[in-house]
């Protein structure tokens, strides 16, 4: 299956990509393969940082609730909690889009990355 992957990205993405650089194919299967463990690391790190947020504004929801009552006078405290919510949310399905396809179809995250290189 990883050989077929290959042939379909040295024949079709390959081409696009090398236009204007000196690079051997097995130097750039090298560094195609590092780039790529290099996106899965830090997509991994950020669905954690998601998920630390989101399970951190669940735990903190009970306390939070009872020192807003008790401290503030029934201060809106959901809105203390939504920031970090919403921003986890975000980071953790995100991440794991693009974890996904670091993972099962690579050489469209590379190309994608390129691109955004490009603009």
């Amino acid at each position: 299956m990883t050989e077929k992957m290959y042939a379909d990205f040295i024949a079709n993405v390959l081409p696009n990509i090398q236009e204007g650089l000196v690079i051997t194919k097995d130097y750039f299967f090298d560094l195609f393969g590092r780039y790529v463990t290099y996106l899965i690391v830090t997509d991994s790190i950020q669905m954690f940082i998601g998920l630390v947020l989101i399970v951190g504004s669940i735990v903190a929801f009970k306390p939070l609730q009872r020192f807003c009552e008790k401290e503030m006078g029934g201060m809106p405290f959901v809105l203390l909690l939504i920031i970090p919510l919403t921003i986890g949310v975000m980071f953790f399905f995100t991440s794991g889009f693009d974890l996904f396809k670091d993972i099962f179809i690579p050489e469209v995250r590379v190309l994608q990355e390129i691109q955004n290189i490009k603009k």
